[in-house]
């Protein structure tokens, strides 16, 4: 397999740094992820420091690629608004302004693309996974430490959609609603999908849209609440799981290395 057919991609979650090399022609993984724990506190250094760890690790289990020649991408938890600096949520609040990717290029000594991290998802189930070939609007939202939300009209992008801060019975949905909060709060899987039926709803009523995809860490849980939810929209399991957002980010720094035209799920 040729180097342009591969890329790297790396999610930055909460609990988790995930990363793998991704075969963009199917968006499969090949081989496996590496996984190391998330720094606890998330500063930028120490994650900086684990995604570098991750990658190094990713190229001894590929020894027999040139990983300078491909494409890296980093889903990051936050707002990525100039394609460098971060906002922070969900990870430290030294990551607030703080120049991500310049920070992540001197480590690793090559270029580097950054994106939100449920961005990095949507855009891997757009071309990948379950929204690909669908039209219209589609809302991914990954539940996990936190809620990610990825937001498509027609296979292009709007970045950055913060719905985990939306407010829900008196605080930001993902206090109630993450995969953390539920085990947190020990709800059933029947209690927490009974909440998500109203939260899903007010979802439907502001951005009506045809297809709604749930990711993250409860998307692997899906046999245990699926059956209880009755929302007035189509809603699916994310088909990548937990690998979306590696496979996004692969894909969004390989638009950017190879100036590819802009398509289904790019930015701008």
């Amino acid at each position: 397999m040729t180097a342009s057919a591969l890329a790297v991609g790396v999610d930055v979650g909460g609990t988790v740094v995930k990363a793998g090399e991704v075969d963009l022609s199917s968006g499969a993984l090949v081989g496996s992820a590496q996984r190391l724990a998330t720094p606890h506190p998330a500063q930028v250094d120490a994650v900086v420091g684990t995604v570098s760890d991750a990658l190094g690790l990713l190229q001894e289990a590929h020894a027999d690629l040139d990983f300078g020649k491909l494409a890296v991408g980093v889903g990051l938890s936050g707002d990525v608004r100039d394609g460098d600096h971060t906002s922070g949520v969900n990870l430290d609040p030294s990551w607030i302004g703080a120049p991500a990717r310049r920070l992540l290029e001197a480590r690793l000594q090559r270029s580097v693309r950054i994106i939100n991290d449920a961005d990095a998802a949507g855009i891997g189930e757009i071309r990948y996974g379950a929204g690909r070939g669908v039209s219209g609007v589609i809302v991914l939202l990954t539940f996990g430490t936190g809620i990610g939300s990825a937001v498509f009209h027609d296979g292009r992008l709007l970045p950055n959609s913060g719905f985990g801060q939306f407010p829900f019975r008196g605080a930001d949905v993902e206090v109630r609603l993450s995969a953390a909060a539920r085990e947190r709060r020990r709800l059933t899987w029947r209690d927490w999908a009974s909440e998500l039926n109203d939260f899903l709803t007010h979802v439907d009523g502001m951005l009506r849209p045809d297809l709604l995809i749930v990711g993250g860490g409860a998307s692997e849980a899906w046999p245990e609440y699926s059956h209880y939810l009755r929302p007035s929209l189509r809603v699916v399991r994310a088909a990548l799981g937990n690998a979306a957002g590696m496979v996004g980010a692969a894909a969004y720094a390989s638009d950017w290395a190879h100036s590819a035209p802009r398509g289904a799920g790019s930015v701008g």
